[in-house]
């Protein structure tokens, strides 16, 4: 069934994105937070857009969903800002403090998609409608981290 296999491998990648938030801010030398910094972005950047792009692009289609997905596509905006951000800071104490921000902010953001966002999907989403945004969503990961990795 559509519905739990990309509600499930979404799922599947927020807990990978927050536990690699957690060992980022565990971490001590900066060599191995510029490592798993990398490592983090590979993860979340073209999760970021498939989601923006086919799952929220369809959201943003139903009048009923429009609302919940304007909210989590303006979270989807601000985490892409402030991933720069950090990408352009020096891995030190300030990097940290915002780390910290961040991290709270995406794990909240996890929460209201993973309760609210999906919920209202399952009302305005049928069946092929999912299976057609799981195929391009795992499309346009692959687009996305192959134009990271040049």
């Amino acid at each position: 069934m559509a519905y739990e296999e990309f509600f499930n491998l979404i799922k599947q990648q927020h807990v990978k994105v927050k536990d690699e938030l957690t060992r980022l801010q565990k971490v001590t030398s900066t060599s191995e937070a510029m490592e798993l910094w990398s490592q983090f972005k590979r993860d979340i950047v073209p999760h970021l857009k498939g989601e923006e792009k086919y799952f929220y692009g369809a959201l943003q289609k139903s009048p009923d969903c429009k609302e919940v997905s304007d909210k989590a596509l303006g979270e989807h905006h601000w985490a892409t800002g402030v991933l720069n951000e950090l990408d352009q800071m020096p891995k030190n104490e300030d990097w940290a403090v915002k780390l910290a921000g961040f991290k709270d902010a995406i794990f909240g953001h996890i929460t209201f998609e993973e309760g609210e966002v999906f919920a209202k999907a399952r009302q305005c989403l049928g069946e092929t409608q999912l299976r057609d945004i799981l195929t391009n969503y795992k499309d346009e990961e692959k687009r996305v981290l192959a134009t990271m990795a040049t």
